[in-house]
């Protein structure tokens, strides 16, 4: 943080800034993280930057989404889209568009409200825009996002088709971030009578080939597809092995705030 002081308000410290906000959300430090990203739209307005702003609610929402807040999430992305101009350049902005981001997030943060008409309505504007685009990661994460929704909506052949998609880019631009999910949503959409086994073994793939950033979620989607095909006990097996995961990760964010000004305990994840 003394460092963003220094730099003052410069589009470096606003870059900083972000790149705080998401960092903390992987000690589960999610209050620290609306933190920064509420100094990075104060640095943002007074930068008078439009593109900054953008990123700024976008980043604001995402904090506000971890949390659960789902109605001030949803008004501080929809803002940010609002403030989006097609001309708008975004040159220290890595990782996915924002303002596709702005488009991914409500489809849900709609679906989580119990609006699955808009959600689907948004999901369909967030891939084209993606598409428009042509940028590989926004479209592969894009197409994961959009996965889950038809996987919450019990939709196996488009939760299928979304996930084969987002594999395939993934795949030829070597993007691996994504790729563990999309195995898995891939796997859990294969339960159907003679494929549950294959399925199945694809989310173990997709198990294996993530590095630690899904370890706690990618074990629903097996466990969700064990107990579709009657194995109750493999299921609460993957599910106990998501919370071991879970677990792991809180004890990582009590080691490291341990060290220097005594331990204290970490933010919980909101519904945990």
């Amino acid at each position: 943080m003394e460092l963003t002081r220094q730099i003052g308000d410069n589009p470096r410290g606003f870059t900083a800034l972000r790149g705080l906000m998401l960092y903390h959300p992987n000690l589960l430090e999610l209050e620290k993280s609306q933190h920064f990203a509420e100094e990075a739209m104060r640095v943002a307005e007074r930068l008078d930057d439009a593109a900054r702003l953008v990123g700024a609610h976008l980043a604001f929402g995402v904090t506000q989404f971890f949390q659960g807040k789902l109605e001030p999430a949803l008004a501080q992305i929809s803002a940010g889209l609002e403030m989006f101009d097609p001309n708008m350049q975004f040159p220290d902005w890595p990782g996915s568009h924002p303002a596709v981001q702005c488009q991914f997030f409500p489809v849900l943060i709609s679906w989580m409200l119990a609006y699955p008409d808009r959600s689907a309505e948004e999901a369909a504007a967030a891939v084209k825009s993606a598409e428009t685009l042509g940028h590989p990661v926004t479209l592969a994460q894009t197409l994961c996002s959009v996965a889950i929704v038809h996987i919450f909506r019990h939709e196996p052949s488009a939760a299928a088709d979304y996930a084969g998609r987002a594999l395939r880019i993934c795949e030829e631009e070597r993007i691996a971030m994504y790729q563990a999910f999309a195995l898995c949503a891939g796997g859990w959409a294969l339960d159907v009578p003679g494929e549950s086994e294959k399925g199945l073994a694809q989310i173990a793939q997709g198990l294996k080939s993530d590095h630690g950033a899904l370890q706690h979620i990618l074990p629903a989607l097996q466990a969700d597809a064990q107990l579709a095909i009657g194995k109750p006990e493999a299921a609460l097996a993957s599910v106990t092995a998501g919370q071991k995961a879970l677990e792991k990760m809180g004890e990582r964010c009590l080691k490291r705030s341990s060290i220097g000004s005594g331990a204290k305990p970490c933010s919980p994840l909101p519904g945990r």
